[in-house]
């Protein structure tokens, strides 16, 4: 029989290796490349429309802001006026004192108009070249005047002039309207210039107590010298309309270069403006996804030319609202897109040409070197850190990365037992934090802590004691406990071993029942000591004394202490009675806060790992957020709040690494 063949697979070299896929890589990278130039143009044309319309967007509605602006502020002016009695509609005083400069300051204020409780009426109008004050009394008694405030010889005129407020839209949306706002009437035609234009007016209260009515007829022309002189792109369009679709800003069209077509155009809807453009940017806009009108890009058709099109509503008031809507043609988005797709072929191939050169000659020259260096990394990988064969090249980039990879393994090697040495630390650390608590029938007690490195610079504890002739620990039935929750600056080695101190010497203190104040001092004095580089400690401590459900504490720049009562449902925050410990001697040992603990109340030492916890955007975590998880859960065990907060923490930081050790102690009377 003969033996079965064996299939030996192919092999090739790194110079080859390194060839074809420098090819392959190079070949695919322009494919992609070429494809999303021409697939994905669609999609880099929706981006320039949302630049170019989002900010032509912005900018009419800046215009639009600037231009109701003055119309708000000289409405606010005259209801001064007419509460402090300096305007009278039955003799026209104060008028062209007062109300005249005011118009003189804003081109766009065609009339003012003041109404008193009687429909007695003060009106100044702006004319071509001059001013008219005119007096109507709504009764009928006094006839219509006028005059012109503005010439050198004063004098009334009698008018056939005919003006009932009452009958008015905005005479009557004025006094509909709350207090403190203003009511926008649609655009419409003035009745004595047939210019367009729209009236703001305000109910206010005048010196006799009554209801007065202010308006300001505005001219809506300023509108269309913005939209019609605003350059969007080369050839684009921004037109403004009114809540009702009525047009008072003009797109910027040859139609409209004549002052009669303006004229002619103003107020009607878009497509009456008989041009298609118009119809099919109005379809469009009416049949987008949002059901109204288009307030995202959307792409449409008109004439055989592709146009983007966006709108925004712009709020002028509670009531009333104007609409922009920005058009750009397609064509200009896209520009030269066609040159830069054959540019962008010539590079590729240029670039690919380059790269087969450089991986033949790449190839060539590192191909060795790079493959002693690779298994070294292999070995390197698999927990081999000794030293083999040397790397020799003629290459001075391939001997540095040799020299690299040679310290990169004694590196290893020190690394490998500097975290052996912190895991060691960490495992001391944490077995020196108390695992049970002390038991009572009047307490619950949780804590815990977690480093935001392998050590960590907070430290814990949790003691109970009896004074039974001398002092002794008791975890079972303690009369009374002592707390400890210290925070050293810093997080690490370091400060892990100055908060081991700091509990060692708390610790003592306790088993000889000292008063917390007590311990306080003498621990400040000793870091006083010890600590250096502007190292400090904040620390809060108490003694809990069991049968009373009191609690003796003190803070040393340990702040907020948060305590709920139950009984109130709100929360007491406590804050440092003394600076952090080890900046300067102890004076004088502090008196110790007192607090009586009744049924239902939490006290919630948290160091700052927990309240000044950050996300990823720059959020802290927060007391406002911690008062309301105690006050969801206050009646639950106090282990299960901590452990609430603890989870709700991991929750908000998101995966993100903390940049502080997170400690805690619970206290809660049953």
């Amino acid at each position: 029989m003969n033996a079965p063949l064996i299939q030996k697979r192919k092999e090739t070299t790194i110079r080859r290796s390194l060839l074809n896929n420098m090819l392959f890589l190079v070949t695919v990278f322009g494919l992609v490349l070429l494809t999303a130039t021409f697939l994905g143009a669609e999609h880099i044309i929706g981006n320039l429309s949302r630049v170019l319309i989002g900010q032509t967007i912005s900018r009419t509605e800046a215009e639009v802001r600037h231009f109701i602006e003055p119309v708000e502020s000289s409405l606010r002016i005259i209801e001064g006026w007419v509460g402090s009695d300096q305007l009278d509609p039955t003799e026209g005083s104060g008028g062209p004192e007062l109300l005249l400069p005011l118009m003189k300051a804003h081109s766009q204020l065609y009339g003012v108009l003041v109404v008193d409780p009687d429909l007695r009426v003060l009106q100044i109008n702006r004319l071509e070249d001059d001013w008219r004050m005119i007096l109507l009394d709504g009764a009928g008694a006094i006839p219509t005047r006028a005059m012109f405030p503005d010439r050198a010889e004063l004098g009334w005129t009698q008018l056939d002039y005919q003006l009932n407020p009452a009958e008015r839209p905005w005479y009557q949306g004025a006094l509909e309207t709350p207090d403190a706002e203003l009511f926008w009437s649609n655009a419409y035609r003035f009745f004595s210039s047939e210019l367009p234009g729209i009236t703001a007016a305000s109910r206010v209260t005048g010196p006799d107590g009554r209801s007065w009515v202010v308006a300001l007829d505005v001219l809506l022309e300023d509108i269309s010298d913005f939209t019609m002189h605003f350059d969007v792109g080369y050839s684009g369009l921004v037109l403004v309309t009114d809540g009702v679709g009525q047009i008072v800003g003009l797109p910027n069209l040859p139609a409209f270069a004549v002052q009669a077509e303006r004229e002619r155009a103003y107020l009607k809807h878009p497509t009456e403006l008989g041009f298609g453009l118009a119809n099919d940017a109005s379809a469009a806009f009416q049949t987008s996804r949002t059901g109204t009108v288009a307030l995202e890009p959307v792409r449409f058709t008109s004439d055989g030319r592709a146009w983007w099109g966006q709108g925004k509503w712009i709020p002028v008031s509670s009531s009333r609202e104007l609409f922009a809507g920005v058009l750009v043609p397609e064509s200009e988005l896209l520009g030269n897109i066609r040159q830069i797709r054959i540019l962008m072929v010539s590079i590729i191939l240029l670039v690919s040409g380059f790269a087969v050169y450089r991986a033949i000659s790449m190839a060539r020259r590192y191909s060795r070197p790079i493959r002693s260096l690779a298994n070294q990394s292999i070995r390197i990988s698999q927990g081999d850190l000794e030293q083999h064969q040397p790397i020799e090249s003629t290459l001075e980039e391939v001997n540095h990365l040799a020299q690299a990879h040679s310290r990169m393994r004694d590196g290893l090697a020190n690394l490998l037992k500097l975290e052996d040495d912190l895991q060691l630390a960490r495992q001391i650390q944490q077995k020196t934090f108390p695992r049970s608590f002390p038991a009572s029938d009047h307490f619950e007690i949780a804590a815990g802590s977690l480093p935001a490195e392998e050590t960590g610079g907070d430290t814990f504890d949790v003691l109970g004691i009896r004074r039974d002739g001398q002092i002794r620990i008791d975890e079972a039935k303690p009369e009374e406990v002592y707390f400890v929750l210290a925070d050293v600056t810093g997080h690490g080695m370091g400060p892990a071993l100055t908060a081991s101190q700091v509990r060692a010497m708390f610790r003592m203190g306790a088993r000889l029942g000292r008063p917390v104040n007590e311990i306080a001092a003498q621990l400040n004095d000793q870091l006083t000591l010890d600590a250096h580089g502007g190292r400090f400690v904040t620390a809060w401590m108490g003694n809990l004394y069991v049968e009373t459900d009191t609690l003796h504490m003190l803070s040393a720049g340990q702040a907020p202490i948060l305590l709920y009562r139950g009984a109130k449902d709100e929360f007491d925050v406590l804050g440092a009675d003394a600076p952090p410990m080890g900046i300067m001697p102890t004076s004088e040992a502090k008196e110790t806060r007192i607090v009586r603990l009744h049924s239902g109340d939490i006290l919630a030492v948290l160091s700052d790992g927990v309240l000044e916890a950050k996300a990823f955007d720059g959020e802290r975590f927060g007391q406002t957020r911690v008062e309301a998880l105690i006050r969801a859960h206050r009646k639950d065990s106090a282990e299960k709040i901590l452990f609430t907060i603890r989870d709700e923490l991991e929750r908000f930081l998101a995966g993100s690494m903390p940049d502080d050790d997170q400690t805690g102690i619970i206290v809660k009377r049953r």
